[in-house]
Parts: structure tokens; sequence; C-alpha cells
């Protein structure tokens, strides 16, 4: 694909931006095409390609996927706790005693440590802080 794009003056012309817009069309046209033929020939070649800024566009397709699943993380612990305590007032306030850890993780993480790195372990970490959060519930319901 050549640069300039329609409506810059020259291939200098805001780079970042033309190879975002190439990134994105290639994602939008030929994603999938290409994603159907690497499963065909996946035993003949190995298919690799990229265009442009294109994995941007998929890694936010693929981060939005997974936030779905995540989100039925929560809600699936949510749905326990409510059958195992046998009371909505008690599987909220569980559930917002988790959500309420999260923003002082962070803080602490980003600005106490001043980590910049958020990377796949801080992800299962949400996952510990869930797991301990509805652990401690039950513990609670079970020693009442």
């Amino acid at each position: 694909f050549g640069l300039p794009l329609a409506g810059y003056s020259n291939a200098d012309d805001d780079t970042d931006e033309q190879q975002s817009e190439i990134g994105e069309w290639c994602y939008d046209e030929l994603h999938e095409m290409l994603t159907e033929f690497k499963e065909v020939h996946e035993d003949d070649i190995e298919f690799y390609w990229g265009c442009g800024d294109m994995d941007s566009f998929y890694s936010q397709s693929v981060l939005l996927s997974d936030g779905m699943f995540m989100i039925a993380t929560f809600l699936s612990v949510y749905l326990m706790m409510i059958a195992n305590t046998g009371s909505v007032f008690l599987a909220s306030m569980g559930m917002m005693m988790v959500f309420l850890n999260f923003l002082p993780a962070i803080l602490l993480y980003r600005y106490i440590a001043q980590l910049q790195y958020f990377g796949t372990l801080c992800i299962m970490a949400m996952f510990i802080i869930l797991s301990i959060g509805a652990d401690d519930i039950f513990v609670i319901v079970d020693t009442w």
C-alpha cells in the first residue's frame, strides 16, 4: 500500500495517522479472508500477515471478546455467592467488597510502586482478588 493516502499531501504528512488508516482498512477488509485462508492451508504452510497498524485493531477485538469472558466470570461468582449465602444483600456486599479492592490495588501498583507495565499477570490478579473476596464471604457466612 502506498503513501500518501487520499487527503494527505505527502508520505511524511502525519504518518502515524496514515498507518492507522491503512491498518483499519486491512483489518476490516482482509482479516477475515486471510484468517480463513490460514485455516484451510494450516497443514501446508505457515502463514503470517501484517498491514500498517492492523495489530492494534486485532488486539482491541481480542480484548473486547476476552472482556466478555471476564464479565461472565464475575456474574457467575455473584450467582454462586447468592446461591451459597441465600441472600442477595450479602452477595451484593461481597461483590462490592471485591470491587472496592481494585482501585487501591491499581493506585498502589501505578502510583506508589510507580510501575508502568500492566500485563497478563496484572489481569490475573483481578481473578485472585475476586476469588479471595468470594472466599471471605463464604467463610463469614459459614462461621455466622
